[in-house]
């Protein structure tokens, strides 16, 4: 059970620092999270966390380039059966690859020339829009193999920053 708390106070620390040390970007997921808060007849406030992943898009692409900007996880993968690389290469059945996801995280074929630059609004997709490449952002795993906490981890961050960036 260390695995999703480690990942998950790091993600929110990142998370947190990029949301907090631009101004634009503070600006606009408060403005999506003030959307969710509800005040009653007695001045309490509450806030539909319920609703943070579906209703704030540019949190959520926020939370995403956190995970692929600062994220660094290996993914392990059992060889299927042997196969040769670039005809010098052999990896035999049954031998683990191992892989370091800033590699993917990093490519400027899929990411483009802004790929080291923190870009909270590269994951918005407009209507149509395209999804960014699966095999480019593995920020949980990949393939069968993706991390059973992603879930968890992911709404427990997203819940965290709107909190914290609920006004008072």
């Amino acid at each position: 059970m260390f695995k999703p708390l480690t990942n998950s106070v790091a993600s929110a620390f990142w998370m947190v620092y990029h949301i907090f040390s631009d101004p634009v970007v503070l600006r606009e997921c408060r403005a999506e999270v003030e959307q969710l808060v509800k005040v009653d007849s007695n001045g309490v406030r509450t806030v539909d966390l319920a609703k943070v992943k579906s209703s704030c898009p540019i949190l959520l692409s926020t939370r995403q380039e956190t995970l692929r900007y600062v994220h660094i996880g290996i993914l392990a993968r059992v060889v299927m059966e042997d196969i040769m690389f670039d005809n010098k290469y052999l990896s035999r059945k049954g031998a683990t690859v191992m892989s370091a996801t800033p590699i993917q995280h990093t490519d400027a074929s899929v990411w483009g020339s802004t790929v080291g630059i923190f870009d909270y609004c590269r994951f918005l997709r407009g209507p149509g829009g395209e999804r960014t490449n699966p095999a480019a952002f593995r920020s949980f795993g990949g393939g069968t193999v993706l991390c059973p906490e992603r879930y968890f981890v992911s709404t427990e961050v997203m819940l965290f920053a709107a909190l914290l960036l609920t006004p008072l």
